[in-house]
C-alpha cells in the first residue's frame, strides 16, 4: 500500500524503492511460507489473496476526496477529458486498478495452459515468482492511468457488468454447494454424538437467515422503496416473489425424491445472499431520483461499503479455494 502513496506523491525515485522493497517482501513471503513447511498450493492462495486485499483497500482509498485530489495534481486534467465531472478520478480509477489485475491473472492463466501438476516447470509460475509477479502487478496499475478514458467506459458498461454477473451466478453455486455442506455436516455430527447441540445449531441458524431476510427486506421497502420509486419496489419485490418459491421447492415431494438432504436450510442461504445481493444493489445506485437516503449519510455508505468489501473478499476467497480443491488439474 506504501507503493500506492509513493507512486501519488513522492516521486519516481521513491517508486522505484518502494518496488523494489516489494519485490523482496514477497520473495521473503514466499520464502516464509517454504520455511514453516506450508504446501504450495495454500502458500499460493495466501499470495494472491494478499495481492487481491492491497488491490482492493488501494481501488476503496481511490474513491477518497484525498486520492481523487492528488489524481488531479499528477495527471493535469487528463483522465477528464470525455467525462462527467467527478467520475473519473474516482471511479474510472477503480475500474483501472480492477483491470490490472483481472489482467495480471489472465496473462499469468495464459502462461500456464496445459500445467497439470508442479513437476511441469512452467508451473513455478503459479506457485513462485512472487517478486515479478508484484513488480508486474504494479507496472499494470501504473499502465492502466495512460489508458484513454473511452476504454474504461466501454469497459464498466459491458466487460466488467459481464464479469459481475458470472461472479455472482458463480457465488450463488458455491453457496448451494456450501449450504449442503453445512447441512450434512451438522446432521453427522447430530448423529454421531447423539447430541441435540447440531440439530438446534441447524435449526436456528436456518431460523436466523430467514429472519435476517425478512428484516432486510422491511428496509429496504422503508428505505429504498418509497413513492416515486418503481424499480426498487419491482426488484425488491421480485426477489421476494422468488425466495418464496425457492423455499417451498426445497421441501416439494420431487425435490426430496431426488435429493433426500435439500431442505430448508439451504434455502436460507440462497434467500440471504441473494436478499443480500439485492440491498447492496439499491444502497449503491444513484441518488438522482431521491430513492436512496443512504448515500447522503457518510457514516452509513463508508459502513454500506466496508461490509460490502468484506462479503466480496469473503466470497472471492471461497470461491477460489473452494473451486481449487474440487479441480483435479489444479496446480497444487
Amino acid at each position: 500500500m506504501g507503493l500506492g502513496f509513493s507512486c501519488l506523491g513522492a516521486g519516481v525515485a521513491s517508486w522505484v524503492v518502494s518496488a523494489v522493497a516489494s519485490c523482496f517482501s514477497a520473495a521473503a513471503c514466499n520464502l516464509a511460507c517454504k520455511s514453516c513447511n506450508c504446501n504450495n498450493s495454500i502458500a499460493t492462495r495466501i499470495g494472491f489473496a494478499i495481492i487481491l486485499l492491497l488491490n482492493s483497500m488501494l481501488a476503496w482509498i481511490m474513491l477518497s476526496d484525498w486520492a481523487i485530489k492528488q489524481l488531479e495534481k499528477i495527471t493535469y486534467d487528463y483522465l477528464q477529458l470525455n467525462c462527467q465531472e467527478g467520475t473519473c478520478y474516482g471511479v474510472f480509477a477503480v475500474h483501472r486498478i480492477c483491470f490490472a489485475l483481472s489482467f495480471l491473472h489472465l496473462i499469468l492463466g495464459l502462461l500456464v495452459i496445459g500445467v497439470k501438476d508442479t513437476r511441469d516447470s512452467r508451473a513455478a509460475i503459479q506457485n513462485g515468482w512472487w517478486g515479478p509477479k508484484v513488480l508486474l502487478w504494479i507496472i499494470l496499475i501504473i499502465a492502466s492511468f495512460f489508458i484513454p478514458n473511452q476504454f474504461f467506459i466501454f469497459w464498466s458498461n459491458y466487460i466488467a457488468l459481464i464479469g459481475a454477473t458470472l461472479f455472482i451466478l458463480v457465488g450463488l453455486v458455491l453457496l448451494v454447494d456450501f449450504a449442503h455442506t453445512w447441512s450434512e455436516t451438522c446432521i453427522m455430527r447430530w448423529e454421531e454424538t447423539d447430541s441435540d447441540k447440531w440439530k438446534y445449531i441447524l435449526i436456528w441458524s436456518t431460523i436466523t437467515m430467514f429472519l435476517a431476510s425478512i428484516v432486510l427486506t422491511g428496509i429496504m421497502y422503508g428505505f429504498f422503496g418509497g413513492s416515486g420509486c418503481g424499480l426498487n419496489q419491482f426488484f425488491i419485490t421480485f426477489n421476494l416473489i422468488l425466495c418464496i418459491i425457492v423455499t417451498f421447492l426445497s421441501i416439494a415431494p420431487a425435490v426430496q425424491e431426488a435429493n433426500s438432504h435439500s431442505g430448508l436450510s439451504q434455502a436460507s442461504m440462497v434467500v440471504i445472499y441473494c436478499t443480500y445481493i439485492i440491498l447492496s444493489s439499491v444502497a449503491n445506485e444513484p441518488d438522482d431520483n431521491m430513492c436512496n437516503p443512504w448515500i447522503r449519510s457518510r457514516n452509513t455508505r463508508t459502513a454500506t461499503i466496508v461490509i460490502g468489501a468484506l462479503f466480496t473478499f469473503l466470497a472471492i476467497a471461497y470461491s477460489t479455494s473452494r473451486a481449487a480443491t474440487q479441480s483435479k488439474t489444479s496446480i497444487t
